[in-house]
């Protein structure tokens, strides 16, 4: 089979209005199944600008990444240390100053951000007391002037959940902490959280009205739905747009649109909110090469259960099948015993469309290092990544 392919514009034109013509179910209560358009509903205008904010690491060469791909850069180089002080890594401050010279020569208005991620013990550490969130705040705020950086992003994952139920209150307290130290600066920095999107964990984990005061924006984790697990050993969708027939109970809730409308009606603000769309899939080893559908089963993930979208295009370009969900708008592959859910032009735009039709802030993307950098599928480098800035543009 031909290698996953970008459409050309015309294509892409086409494509867009399939979307926002046959795509995108009833946008009502979460969990609701009806993939038809209701005639009173309608798209915002493109008008206006989305923010797309994008998780980079330092696996991506930076010259490849143009100064407006995105909004702001997420940069994973924040780490919590064991005086419960922020840091970063002589190696990764050069980084640091690349994107930012890139934000002084080619973009102003981009944000290169620090995203801090950590062990649930870490953050809970630094959230512990006034005295360790001041700690942890003081430092982030020099850390930010030293390196004339524009933000700080938080990866806890996942405050209570599985833990003691004060890290809830604990979170929040952190949170307005660092959102009073960091807007009294000179310059006033940005503060963002990656959250998560099922309810049992958004309910334990989020005061949400208080994370919605406390931030400039919410980037809602809508990926990893699905993956092997031995208590759920079948295949399934790593980031389904909507339910399928074959999602009952609970799992009828793991999907975009009921996560989206879940943080809508908990209080997020939709001018705070972005929806996650990954570039990476899932992948699973199967049980038997010939029950390969969704939910069929599963023996363990394949390798480390993730696959990039250069490992993808490798799987098809191997003789490998790819087949469209037309129920959660999302493509599956699979080639022998081995099954993947991933990310293709088709679903981007699909879920581009809902980020435009529930009017949200933008998009978050997870993460540069798994869109095909290296120009696997022949498309280009980072051929998602450019798809998204096509639907989600940045209006001068």
């Amino acid at each position: 089979m031909a290698p996953i392919s970008s459409p050309s514009p015309l294509t892409l034109k086409l494509l867009v209005l399939l979307a926002v013509t046959t795509l995108l179910p009833v946008l009502a209560a979460p969990g609701v199944l009806d993939n038809k358009l209701p005639k009173d509903v309608r798209l915002p205008t493109v008008s206006r600008s989305w923010m797309r904010a994008c998780y980079i690491s330092r696996t991506v060469p930076y010259d490849l990444v143009e100064a407006d791909l995105c909004t702001h850069l997420l940069v994973f180089f924040g780490h919590i240390g064991d005086d419960g002080k922020l840091w970063v890594g002589e190696s990764d401050v050069s980084l640091l100053a690349q994107l930012v010279k890139k934000r002084e020569e080619e973009n102003p208005d981009l944000r290169v951000c620090l995203t801090v991620g950590g062990s649930p013990d870490q953050f809970a550490g630094i959230a512990a007391s006034n005295d360790s969130r001041e700690t942890f705040a003081q430092s982030a705020a020099q850390l930010m002037e030293d390196n004339n950086l524009d933000g700080l992003d938080l990866d806890w994952e996942f405050p209570a959940f599985e833990r003691p139920l004060h890290e809830r209150r604990d979170f929040s307290l952190l949170l307005e902490t660092l959102q009073a130290v960091l807007k009294a600066m000179a310059r006033p920095r940005l503060l963002s959280v990656a959250v998560g999107a099922p309810t049992t964990i958004v309910d334990v984990s989020y005061e949400v009205p208080r994370v919605a005061a406390a931030v400039d924006f919410a980037s809602v984790m809508t990926y990893d739905y699905h993956f092997f697990q031995t208590l759920t050993p079948a295949t399934g969708h790593n980031s389904p747009l909507y339910p399928s027939p074959a999602d009952v109970g609970y799992f009828a809730e793991l999907n975009c649109n009921y996560s989206m409308n879940l943080w809508l009606q908990r209080g997020m603000p939709r001018e705070k909110l972005l929806m996650g769309l990954p570039t990476y899939g899932r992948d699973w080893k199967l049980l038997n090469p010939d029950r390969h559908d969704i939910y069929a089963p599963a023996i363990g993930p394949w390798e480390d259960g993730y696959a990039s979208l250069a490992d993808v295009c490798r799987l098809l370009q191997n003789n490998g099948t790819e087949v469209w969900d037309s129920f959660g708008l999302v493509p599956y592959a699979y080639s022998g015993a081995e099954w993947v859910s991933f990310e293709n032009a088709r679903s981007i735009i699909a879920k581009a469309t809902l980020v435009r039709a529930l009017d949200l802030a933008g998009a978050m993307v997870f993460d540069m290092a798994q869109d095909d950098w290296e120009n696997v599928c022949g498309e280009g480098p980072l051929p998602l990544f450019k798809l998204i800035r096509e639907m989600l543009p940045t209006m001068k």
